[in-house]
């Protein structure tokens, strides 16, 4: 029963550790995306009113 007790707090704060990086970790994912987007520029693929004035 003494190891329950000791383990409880080490639960808590491999639980809380999960919480917290997380959101972090995706916070970073989306700014990396972010930043990819804007440092490559835009697609290839063409404006829709430039398809539209092209086609007959």
């Amino acid at each position: 029963m003494a190891r329950r007790f000791r383990l409880g707090p080490l639960l808590y704060l491999v639980a809380f550790a999960v919480v917290f990086v997380d959101p972090i970790l995706s916070l970073l994912a989306y700014l990396l995306l972010v930043g990819l987007y804007v440092i490559r520029g835009p697609g290839d693929l063409p404006r829709a009113g430039q398809e539209a004035a092209e086609t007959p």
